[in-house]
């Protein structure tokens, strides 16, 4: 596929090997230098920058991508000072949920968790409470985060704290 081609996405199939032949460069910004650094700790702190920057990317490289929003999990079960966010989609066959960094909660994954496809948001967001625990919401996205100066800011915030790393990583 040229690079100027957009890869129409239509069902969860889709999305996933979209996901899967990005996941790499997700990988090496969250790392940074480190190349070492457990995917746990890469992860940590960058969901909600991970989740605009694949938002991002599904409405500029590629097509079907009917909706894009995060979904926001707090409480029990989750990393308690700071929650989790995922990115949800709705799709030709309904909604799914991508989690970028779903190594800092399930540091055993080999690749980002992917659900779906659901008939609505409340049925996905039901599936997220009984994977992860907690109390979700959907959220729109700012337009303003999804334009290029919004993802170079999530990509800026995500290399900032792959360097500060040390500093912030709580286990």
């Amino acid at each position: 596929m040229c690079m100027s081609e957009k890869m129409k996405i239509s069902d969860g199939e889709g999305l996933k090997q979209f996901l899967l032949s990005r996941e790499d460069d997700y990988l090496r910004l969250m790392k940074g230098k480190n190349t070492n650094t457990p995917l746990a700790e890469a992860a940590y702190l960058n969901c909600y920058d991970v989740s605009i920057l694949i938002a991002y990317d599904l409405l500029n490289q590629a097509t079907g991508v009917e909706e894009v929003f995060t979904v926001d999990g707090r409480g029990k079960g989750l990393t308690e000072a700071h929650g989790h966010e995922v990115l949800g989609t709705l799709l030709d066959d309904g909604y799914h949920a991508a989690d970028g960094t779903s190594w800092q909660l399930f540091p055993d994954d080999i690749h980002m968790r992917l659900y779906g496809p659901y008939s609505s948001a409340e049925e996905m967001i039901e599936a997220l409470t009984t994977s992860y625990g907690g109390k979700w919401r959907k959220k729109a996205i700012p337009q303003s985060f999804l334009s290029p100066k919004g993802a170079r800011r999530s990509r800026l915030l995500i290399k900032y704290r792959s360097e500060r790393r040390i500093n912030s990583w709580r286990g």
